[in-house]
């Protein structure tokens, strides 16, 4: 069953994929079979011969998915910092942001734990704990939401004192502190500044430029000796509410505009889409927001060794 269930979500996630995108059509234009062999760069027209469906074969490509079909589906920690010990303004308005994850999640068949106001060595503590639990051998994910004031970089506990997200939050679930996971989808989810910056936005004028990209011809792999060793780190999602050096926005009476998004573009679209078409979604909602002072954000993702796509499969429309 659980065979099926992979193949199925494979299968949606290239006719997904197809209809976000014609980049294989012009492969297809150009390509065509005569007499067994294959002539590139011509196009096909009504004046060619004719080609039976029987002589083309295009192999489709099924992209590999994350398994995602137990229940619970693994457990998604909260943490929400609201009120500190030193000067820092309370981040009021958390408490929607929090109620939201926890239905989001809990209808995701994942098991919701909810901790508020934690100094930052208990943070550390908690997550740590968290990492050495048995309950993940028997888990397809992890999730974990943290809300704080923070920097690049660095979160806040409740008493003022940094959490940093490497190694503490990161760290414990790695390969090699939570063999568990390993192999598994981990998701972070950080509503949090990342610095003191405002995007306060600019004119959009709607040019376009192209550029590529190489490798750096300079580095080098082998793989002259199989080797059964992983990374150390892989299978990370990493979503930030904003990009590095930036402030996250949030309101008193809705929340923040990150996990807000979060929110309304799971609920719709979780049953249908990967993971990353609906941070894409997430991403163009906040992007279209606006302070009264004309401020905007932007969501951003990390990736560390991904390797899969990955659907929440909730089983029916959350509602």
């Amino acid at each position: 069953m659980q065979t099926h269930v992979v193949q199925a979500m494979r299968a949606l996630f290239v006719l997904r994929r197809l209809r976000d995108t014609d980049e294989t059509l012009p492969q297809l234009r150009t390509v065509h079979r005569r007499k067994g062999s294959y002539w590139p760069n011509r196009t096909f027209t009504p004046e060619n011969e004719k080609i039976e469906a029987s002589e083309v074969s295009l192999p489709m490509v099924m992209p590999e998915v994350y398994s995602m079909t137990r229940k619970p589906r693994g457990q998604c920690i909260i943490l929400n910092n609201v009120h500190f010990d030193s000067c820092s303004e309370s981040r009021e308005g958390s408490e929607h942001d929090v109620d939201r994850m926890h239905a989001l999640f809990t209808k995701f068949h994942f098991d919701v734990t909810t901790r508020s106001d934690l100094s930052a060595q208990d943070m550390k503590d908690l997550l740590k704990g968290v990492s050495k639990e048995e309950s993940h051998k028997d888990a397809d994910c992890l999730v974990v939401i943290l809300m704080s004031h923070g920097k690049e970089g660095t979160i806040y506990g409740s008493d003022g004192q940094e959490v940093h997200l490497e190694p503490d939050v990161y760290g414990p679930f790695n390969n090699c502190n939570c063999s568990a996971l390993q192999g598994k989808p981990k998701l972070f989810f950080i509503q949090a500044c990342r610095g003191d910056e405002w995007d306060n936005g600019t004119d959009d004028v709607r040019e376009t430029s192209d550029s590529s990209h190489r490798a750096d011809e300079g580095s080098r792999m082998t793989s002259r000796r199989p080797s059964k060793r992983i990374p150390g780190v892989s299978d990370m999602y990493i979503a930030y509410a904003t990009i590095p050096g930036y402030v996250a926005l949030k309101n008193k009476q809705i929340g923040s505009w990150f996990l807000s998004a979060v929110s309304e573009v799971f609920t719709k679209h979780a049953c249908t889409m990967s993971l990353d078409g609906l941070m894409e979604r997430v991403h163009e909602k906040v992007m279209s927001y606006h302070a009264h002072d004309g401020s905007k954000q932007t969501p951003t993702v990390s990736k560390h060794g991904w390797r899969k796509g990955l659907f929440f499969n909730p089983g029916s429309h959350v509602q």
